[in-house]
């Protein structure tokens, strides 16, 4: 997990927090470095055909295909969710094409990271159960692309907990934020996040195993 200082925006409210930043800004930052933390880190390593790591227990295409699935399902997911809000149950109405795309390009950066298909469901079940903490204070308060980023904040969140090495926090900035907010916004918001959270990360085993179902019904291994 990176260093979290508190920043100027967290006194403000999550909708007013500003996450774009032009570019010349972003270029002008790097990521947090792991020096001296005992934090393991993967390395990415993309494979030169779709951009993508290749696993050689299967296909690069059936593999990318199972993925796809994966997001879909993950989307459904979320999109199900609904709080009680005001009396009523509320769901999140994020657009499934822009958040599936995003949660996709997710899964990928994990696969290239080499971590196993059983190792991304789990990250996406923690997530989904983060999302479901963290909705009450999004709904009618932030727009759809910020829902979309949040969500990947809380994937990010997700596998920095649960597994044992983790994706470097820039590269999630490279491959997914690079073109929506720079490296010191998105590290507000994911402090801001987990403010929402109020830091607690367990899941219990009942919601874990049901999301669980939901992201693999056919018990199938990726």
């Amino acid at each position: 997990m990176p260093h979290l200082s508190a920043p100027q925006v967290l006194s403000q409210p999550l909708s007013a927090s500003p996450w774009h930043s032009d570019s010349a800004s972003t270029a002008a930052e790097t990521p947090p470095a792991d020096e001296d933390r005992g934090i393991h880190r993967k390395q990415v390593k993309f494979s030169e055909g779709d951009g993508t790591s290749e696993d050689v227990r299967q296909p690069r295409s059936d593999q990318a295909e199972r993925d796809k699935t994966l997001a879909t399902r993950c989307v459904s997911v979320l999109n199900a969710t609904t709080v009680r809000k005001d009396g009523k149950e509320t769901g999140p109405d994020i657009d499934p094409v822009q958040l599936q795309r995003k949660v996709y390009q997710s899964i990928r950066l994990l696969r290239a990271c080499s971590f196993c298909g059983n190792d991304i469901e789990l990250t996406l079940a923690y997530a989904c159960v983060y999302f479901r903490r963290v909705l009450p204070s999004l709904i009618h308060r932030v727009g759809n692309t910020e829902a979309v980023h949040i969500i990947v904040l809380l994937i990010y969140i997700a596998h920095s907990f649960v597994l044992d090495e983790s994706c470097p926090m820039g590269e999630w900035h490279k491959y997914v934020f690079k073109k929506y907010c720079s490296v010191k916004k998105m590290d507000a918001a994911l402090f801001r996040i987990l403010l929402l959270l109020d830091w607690r990360l367990m899941v219990k085993e009942e919601e874990q195993a049901m999301l669980l179902r939901a992201l693999r019904p056919n018990k199938e291994q990726l």
